[in-house]
């Protein structure tokens, strides 16, 4: 999901964003083939996401730029997130 204006748009995917192109797929999760099928493990697909919160994001919606005199802000790259399922019960 991408965030344009700070609302999600969707349809779209993006964690990198740039001033002059948007936003942009650019990170990418890599797993084991062996982790893509059930039984446990699996990465449960359904909960990967990016990752996004309130302090991560300008007024705008974008990716706080990191300042490192003030040690604030994050990047202009969102963290991707996913769950692996370890047993039979979903935890």
């Amino acid at each position: 999901m991408a965030y344009g204006g700070g609302v999600p748009a969707p349809g779209l995917a993006g964690t990198f964003y740039n001033k002059t192109l948007g936003w942009r797929t650019f990170d990418h999760l890599i797993i084991s083939g062996g982790l893509l099928d059930v039984p446990p493990p699996y990465l449960d697909e359904a909960n990967t996401r990016i990752a996004v919160t309130n302090p991560m994001r300008s007024p705008d919606g974008t990716p706080k730029p990191f300042d490192s005199v003030g040690s604030s802000g994050i990047s202009d790259h969102l963290p991707i997130v996913g769950k692996i399922v370890l047993s039979e019960d979903g935890k």
